[in-house]
């Protein structure tokens, strides 16, 4: 199975390649994730929401079910294998900032929400990915090859449940809480000294990539204490199937 992965930042790629690619392989599915956005091979990939709205802009369903998938009158695609499905990923705790909310109002007149329980803050994300993604303009086998996935509040979120025991419900977790969580995890992970408290996560690309490797056993965790990824896997392991 090749899957498509288009992101917010190369952190958020190697948790959805480390975690989510380990639980397909427990269920007996090959897969094979393909970078798309961001672009792993640049020096220094930049990161953010704006970068997953940009690449849908400039990828509109026609190019993307041509180029992607090999549809369209001469099913080309541009020299690549053909996709199963393509992944969109982006995280809740961008909801209620005021430059997403008006990016989002000016460029795709929807009116952002930021409900506060993580089903809901999930269900939001995934409504702004529908509307960007231009579903109304594909067919419905099209949009079953769109995996939406909204990240409770953040990929880091995965990489704490992957790390920690016993499971809870992770998806509770939230800033100030989930910087010192997941802060705290990459530390001991690295045997570093650990601090009282830490303002900022980490978004060194290798320390995440070594991070996911590691802890990517851990991925049944996350299946059990992160909703919205456990019903990610379902949907890609349904796509599997087909």
């Amino acid at each position: 199975m090749r899957i498509g992965v288009v992101c917010e930042g190369p952190t958020d790629f190697h948790a959805i390649e480390g975690f989510l690619g380990e639980a397909l392989i427990a269920s007996g599915v090959e897969v094979e994730f393909e970078p798309i956005q961001p672009n792993l091979d640049q020096t220094l990939p930049s990161a953010g929401w704006g970068n997953v709205f940009s690449w849908l802009d400039r990828n509109p369903p026609e190019y993307r079910i041509r180029n992607y998938f090999g549809g369209g009158l001469f099913g080309g695609n541009l020299g690549r294998t053909k996709l199963d499905c393509l992944l969109i990923q982006m995280d809740s705790d961008i909801l209620g900032e005021l430059s997403f909310c008006t990016y989002v109002h000016e460029n795709y007149k929807y009116p952002v929400s930021a409900p506060t329980s993580s089903a809901d803050r999930a269900n939001e994300i995934r409504k702004i990915l529908k509307v960007s993604s231009r579903f109304d303009e594909m067919t419905e086998a099209d949009i079953s090859r769109h995996v939406l996935a909204p990240a409770v509040e953040s990929t880091e979120t995965w990489c704490v449940a992957a790390f920690k025991t016993p499971t809870r419900d992770f998806e509770v977790i939230s800033q100030e809480e989930l910087v010192n969580e997941f802060m705290s995890a990459l530390e001991i992970s690295e045997n570093r000294p650990l601090k009282d408290s830490y303002n900022n996560i980490d978004k060194n690309p290798l320390r995440r990539s070594k991070f996911c490797k590691v802890h990517k056993v851990g991925w049944a965790r996350v299946v059990d204490g992160c909703r919205e990824f456990r019903l990610l896997f379902n949907d890609v392991l349904k796509i599997s199937k087909i």
